[in-house]
């Protein structure tokens, strides 16, 4: 990979494709190249769609000869790429199911499925191939179809269920043995050996980077090219195994979140390529479903390493005690390095964290806001909860699900940061009207005329979709991207009717990320670079956090229109099937054009103005749901809520 070589080639018989549209290609062992596509030379019946087929290309580049394929007798999407074996025979990747087909026949010898997504990395050498499992390399024999042994990776890996880049891939290196790639590094093994052997680590490479999406990937010996979509285009990177480098290097910087963050990753293997002689270890407080180990736990787990004067340099402070810590003194004050960054950062969202007496124990990265979607008469009469529940129930007859968000714990979650203060201040007549309205959303909910499947994460963005149905009678969640405005702003258009504001325009937004450093932490100079590379354009312009940046260069950026070519110039297109209030399944397709200018520029200035920062506390959040859910059950009245969450909320706070 450090030099290439012009290879003569015959020249590709393109007569022979001009009646098909193709869709994938790949060499065989022979030098002759396949392809999948669709014959287009005949339209086909009404109904259905072009004949597709396999088809090869001799290696003169002359004869083409087909593989007819029965799409029929696979589910799910058709192929997206394939290889070739030794013997004719073809393993094909379909999205959700890798299929073995008869390479004269083209019927299906065998499947494969994986726990989670779909299969994503598989390679043949020979009439041997391998593919990835979420937790393991499979071995599989195309001659006999049958499984000849697996290795257990690394890792655990969730799929991608991308198009075109991949979470794992897989390949047969030219001595034979058997690599795969994904984030945590390059792995090597032998044919029937269970050793794995890491040649390279993801954490002192791109490879950890959420940015970096791979797409293919070659061993060479001891050197390793990566095709990849990074920063918004297509870029070839090597990677060279030498065992005379050490290892790790020789200092260590240690991160701690309480759950895993993209935009951290993305800062660490930015940080790690600046910064060679500095090895970057991620710990996580806490992974769910691990166990009965609680967010509790974790949380007084971390708490008692600070408090004498152990645990990590960095910390992600979201949803954790803040004032309580720089109370006890355990952070350091952040208020010279907002200082030096100032300038390029959004003033109101980098400095939320500032403290009455002037202290800056932590800085966000991003932040997200709770925003409100619906009819132009629904948002004027929607000035504050009780009002907008008031609609809810005077247009009950309008929508099926009272709000795009269905799920009770989640409701809460919004709503609270209309009223954080005197809520967790354990004010009784605050929590009683809360509750009561939250009670009157969630009989509409459960009382829905029509059941289907529509179930929503807090987010902003795909409820609009509902909206437009009637399906639902508000869109509301957390704007995390500004684009999801985009979808709102076109379905609103195409209806002639509707608007999108800030929850009860009080300002409210969320700081998420936010860093602090351990004040007795022996590495506070290298954690104050890593502060400010997490700040810098290059990482909070990745693309990859979960809210909106506030280096100020990345959100202008995030605001303007990126029109690609692919999509003849529209911002994108959302296309599902939902079920209206009245129980009829529509299909909906949207074409989402880019709002005009003017539209973005005001909401730009509006989230840029926000200026009331709510810290919610994950431990709170929790005793809310907890000590609520026999009231939202109907098996305990009003008072006794109230009661029993005041209650588990002060025992909290006198910790």
């Amino acid at each position: 990979g450090v030099t290439w070589t012009a290879q003569d080639s015959t020249a590709l018989n393109t007569s022979a494709l001009e009646d098909y549209m193709l869709e994938t290609a790949c060499w065989d062992s022979r030098g002759e190249l396949w392809f999948f596509g669709y014959d287009t030379s005949e339209e086909p019946p009404e109904g259905e769609y072009y004949t597709a087929r396999f088809f090869r290309m001799a290696a003169e580049g002359q004869e083409v000869t087909g593989l007819d394929f029965n799409m029929d007798q696979i589910e799910g999407a058709g192929p997206r790429s394939f290889k070739v074996a030794d013997n004719g025979d073809l393993l094909v990747d379909c999205w959700w199911v890798l299929y073995h087909l008869d390479g004269e026949t083209g019927a299906v010898k065998n499947q494969f499925e994986v726990e989670d997504g779909s299969i994503e990395g598989y390679d043949i050498r020979g009439n041997e191939a391998v593919y990835c499992a979420n937790d393991a390399l499979v071995f599989y024999d195309m001659e006999t179809a049958r499984e000849t042994g697996r290795v257990a990776a690394a890792s655990f890996v969730h799929s991608s269920n991308d198009n075109s880049t991949w979470n794992r891939l897989a390949a047969y290196a030219p001595d034979g043995s058997v690599c795969y790639a994904d984030a945590k590094g390059i792995y090597r093994t032998q044919t029937g050996n269970s050793m794995l052997e890491q040649v390279v680590d993801g954490g002192l490479t791109s490879l950890g980077t959420p940015s970096f999406l791979m797409q293919f990937f070659v061993p060479l010996g001891d050197s390793f090219l990566m095709v990849s979509w990074v920063n918004e285009a297509w870029g070839l990177t090597a990677y060279v195994y030498d065992p005379g480098v050490p290892t790790l290097p020789g200092q260590e910087l240690r991160v701690w979140s309480m759950e895993e963050d993209p935009l951290v990753r993305q800062a660490i293997g930015t940080f790690q390529k600046d910064h060679p002689e500095v090895y970057v270890t991620y710990e996580l407080g806490y992974t769910e479903g691990e166990g009965s180990y609680s967010w509790d736990d974790a949380l007084k787990t971390i708490a008692t390493e600070l408090v004498a004067g152990k645990g990590p340099d960095v910390l992600v402070l979201d949803g954790m005690p803040l004032d309580s810590y720089a109370e006890k003194g355990v952070l350091l004050d952040l208020s010279e390095d907002f200082a030096a960054l100032e300038d390029r950062l959004l003033p109101h969202k980098a400095a939320a964290c500032r403290r009455a007496d002037g202290t800056l124990p932590g800085i966000p990265l991003q932040f997200d806001a709770p925003v409100l979607h619906a009819s132009t008469a629904a948002v004027s009469a929607s000035r504050d909860l009780e009002s907008m529940v008031d609609w809810l129930e005077a247009n009950r007859d309008s929508f099926n699900h009272p709000l795009s968000v269905t799920e009770i714990d989640w409701i809460m979650e919004i709503f609270t940061l209309t009223d954080r203060d005197r809520l967790y201040a354990g004010d009784k007549a605050a929590w009683s009207a809360f509750l009561t309205q939250m009670k009157r959303i969630w009989d509409m909910e459960q009382g829905r005329v029509v059941e289907d499947s529509w179930g929503l994460h807090p987010e902003f963005g795909f409820g609009a979709l509902a909206w437009s149905i009637d399906a639902v009678g508000i869109d509301l969640g957390y704007l995390c991207s500004f684009d999801s405005l985009y979808a709102a702003w076109q379905v609103s258009q195409n209806r002639g009717d509707g608007e999108t504001v800030p929850l009860f325009g009080h300002g409210l937004y969320q700081p998420k990320t936010i860093l602090g450093i351990n004040a007795r932490s022996q590495n506070t100079t290298v954690a104050r670079q890593f502060l400010a590379t997490a700040l810098s354009e290059e990482v909070q312009g990745s693309g990859v956090g979960t809210g909106m940046p506030v280096n100020a260069a990345a959100f202008d950026a995030s605001t303007q229109e990126d029109p690609d070519p692919n999509r003849n110039g529209h911002f994108s297109t959302y296309g599902t099937t939902l079920t209206d209030k009245d129980g009829a399944d529509v299909p909906i397709y949207v074409t989402i054009d880019y709002p005009p200018e003017d539209y973005r520029s005001a909401w730009a200035e509006t989230l840029k103005a926000l200026d009331t920062p709510v810290l919610l506390d994950g431990s709170i959040q929790t005793i809310m749901e907890q000590e609520t859910a026999d009231y939202f059950a109907g098996k305990q009245d009003l008072d006794g809520a109230v009661d029993r969450v005041i209650g588990k909320l002060e025992l909290y706070l006198a910790e």
